[in-house]
């Protein structure tokens, strides 16, 4: 991707904590707006004065590179603040991402999106996703924490009985797998990809400290797919898991939007993401431009 000019360009870039993972996306996000002489603006939400919030506008951008400032996201995104959405008002709940993924007929495991402690219920839920074992998940998680695979009924009413309330459980048919797939979307395409395996006995592969993940490529329909799991949510940016059964079908399991830990792939493979996601908002501030009179012009 070529890089636009930056014309005094600002980068925004929203956390609310720090962590090995976001200092390294703080680092790659950082040299890559150093080299293209953006502004980079490190904006921790939790020190941030709401009586005098920045006012953000052409030229900026605006980019969310940890879970927890979306609320922020919304308060400084306006139309001519080039972000990761397709509109600043599509900023939304991602606890809510499956809903159109299963409503345009994304391939995904069968879901129950909302559970009930009735035993009658449940057991009509556990035969629509395929009798046990199932898969409980607790949203809000990552690294597979909240993921839960459940074997038989009883177990399925004490984990329910104990957790429902004051966390909002899913219901998901098991597929069986030993590794699972993470593609990187940016704008209408895949820029990268790799794959999780497996270690142990764990179900899930993307735990731990010493994840085992190799760089790889995938069928043309599974990249469409992941390109459209994103761009269905308003969202030109993102990271979409996906398992693979033993007959080479593919399943969406979630996007990670609107930001990713891309750093792992860029790692694996050299290609510099971080660059391409500064130059993907640096083109839509230049379209923003072409719509916008300016002061003095």
């Amino acid at each position: 991707m070529t890089s636009p000019s930056s014309d005094s360009s600002r980068f925004f870039a929203l956390r609310s904590k720090l962590s090995p993972d976001v200092d390294k996306r703080i680092e790659l996000l950082k040299a890559a707006c150093d080299k293209r002489d953006v502004e980079y603006i490190d904006f921790d939400i939790k020190a941030a004065d709401h009586t005098d919030l920045p006012k953000l506008g052409v030229g900026d951008m605006l980019f969310q590179i940890a879970r927890g400032p979306m609320f922020m996201t919304r308060l400084l995104a306006n139309e001519n603040v080039a972000t990761v959405y397709k509109s600043y008002q599509d900023v939304l709940n991602r606890r809510l991402q499956l809903i159109p993924h299963q409503q345009a007929g994304l391939p995904m495991p069968k879901t129950i999106h909302y559970l009930t402690k009735d035993p009658a219920l449940l057991a009509k839920y556990v035969e629509y996703c395929g009798g046990f074992p199932i898969i409980l998940k607790a949203m809000g998680g990552s690294h597979g924490v909240g993921v839960m695979k459940i074997d038989s009924f009883s177990s399925l009413v004490s984990v329910v009985d104990h957790v429902l309330g004051d966390t909002k459980l899913i219901m998901r048919e098991l597929i069986e797998t030993t590794t699972s797939e993470r593609l990187v979307v940016l704008g209408s395409q895949v820029v990268d990809s790799y794959q999780y395996r497996q270690q142990g006995d764990d179900i899930r592969s993307n735990v731990g400290d010493e994840m085992d993940v190799v760089p790889k490529r995938y069928p043309k329909q599974m990249q469409m797919d992941a390109v459209r799991a994103v761009n269905l949510l308003g969202i030109e940016f993102g990271g979409v898991d996906m398992l693979m059964d033993a007959e080479g079908h593919h399943y969406i399991i979630e996007s990670n939007v609107p930001y990713c830990n891309f750093p792992r792939a860029q790692m694996l493979s050299g290609l510099d993401i971080a660059g391409m996601v500064v130059d993907h908002l640096l083109a839509k501030v230049e379209r923003i431009k072409e719509h916008v009179q300016l002061p003095g012009t």
